[in-house]
């Protein structure tokens, strides 16, 4: 697959919005959309990926969910470990069995099904308490990359097309969105059904985007500028409009399909998300969405000790903190972890079971300790 530089710099437009909501900055107030941003852009890579093994005739569904662990998974043990192990050094004793029980939702993937039934709402106190609220969307990730492969080599088996079946789970999904907004929003914002359609049309614009031709450059540049401002628009749109979150939704998805269909290297904007801070920003992303809510999570714990500080001066501090310990975690441990080719298939394996164990004996070790 042919590396994209312009992807990671919309990655950046993805994920500061979502750091500046996390830290309470009611002008960004729909800087959660950025989560959306992410589903379309993992959608339309994990698309192209798996289309061009299974077409190639050399897909193994095993090695593919291995490298997906190897992606994912170190980096994300890392920061449970960590939390466990300075949490009962700072904050309130109580505190600390709940992050002990929201680590394993996180590691095995449920967190949005454990986070629906056990806080609810998104913006509750109950769920703005946890350590690992964020992981609802890697939750509804990992759940996708478990059926969206079977479904793909199936219809390519059978059907030799993608587009039809793509279109129509992807209405499917959307319609069970939009009904969800008017009867759950809850269902709506965590579950893996009403979440697909964002994935999928990231799909989509992988399977049809090299169709798209647009020889008016003016044209092509303006139709680019469009997504972006569709993108940059659903951030404030919450902000302006009551109860805006699906019509939100709706834009940035929309608006980084284009981009994703459209733009390369030779456009504006794409010249604009070359830029060497734009794509650096882009690749530590995961790191950064991993370590930031648990980071805001801890200063907010200690909220008592630091309410004679100017607020801003405590976010800016949170900020610097969060971009040095994704930078250390992107080269040290994400970048190790993901290109290591001792990583072999039964070793890595095995080397994420004992991970995980680690992590389990650590849980116990908190709960004797209190």
């Amino acid at each position: 697959m042919k590396y994209r530089p312009e992807i990671d710099g919309l990655r950046t437009i993805a994920i500061l919005p979502v750091i500046l909501f996390h830290l309470g900055y009611n002008w960004i107030n729909g800087g959660y959309f950025g989560v959306d941003v992410f589903f379309v852009i993992s959608g339309y890579l994990i698309t192209t990926l798996l289309v061009a093994k299974i077409s190639g005739g050399n897909f193994k569904m095993f090695e593919f969910w291995i490298r997906r662990v190897k992606r994912l998974l170190p980096a994300l043990l890392s920061v449970a470990l960590f939390f466990l192990i300075i949490c009962p050094f700072i904050i309130f004793k109580p505190n600390i069995r709940a992050i002990s029980t929201d680590i394993s939702p996180a590691i095995f993937s449920y967190f949005n099904i454990y986070a629906l039934f056990h806080f609810g709402d998104y913006w509750g106190a109950a769920a703005e308490k946890s350590y690992f609220l964020h992981t609802w969307s890697l939750s509804v990730e990992e759940q996708f990359y478990l059926i969206y492969p079977f479904f793909l080599f199936l219809i390519y088996k059978y059907l030799r097309s993608y587009f039809i079946p793509l279109v129509i789970i992807t209405l499917l999904s959307f319609t069970l969105y939009v009904y969800f907004l008017n009867t759950n929003k809850d269902y709506a914002f965590y579950l893996l059904p009403s979440r697909i359609w964002e994935l999928s049309i990231g799909g989509i614009v992988s399977l049809y985007s090299y169709r798209v031709s647009i020889k008016n450059t003016r044209l092509k540049n303006g139709i680019i500028f469009i997504g972006l401002i569709l993108i940059l628009g659903s951030y404030f749109i919450p902000t302006l409009i009551n109860n805006a979150n699906g019509f939100g939704a709706f834009l940035s998805v929309v608006g980084t399909a284009i981009i994703l269909g459209l733009c390369s290297q030779k456009d504006f904007l794409g010249k604009t998300l070359y830029t060497k801070p734009l794509v650096y920003i882009g690749k530590i992303s995961y790191s950064l969405y991993l370590w930031h809510w648990p980071i805001i999570a801890l200063f907010g714990s200690l909220s008592f000790q630091l309410y004679k500080y100017n607020r801003h001066y405590v976010n800016l501090l949170i900020f610097i903190i969060t971009i040095l310990v994704s930078v250390f975690s992107y080269h040290f441990i994400e970048s190790k972890t993901k290109e290591c080719k001792a990583y072999i298939k039964i070793g890595c394996y095995f080397n994420c079971k004992c991970s995980i164990l680690i992590i389990i004996l650590q849980i116990r070790e908190v709960q004797n300790f209190l």
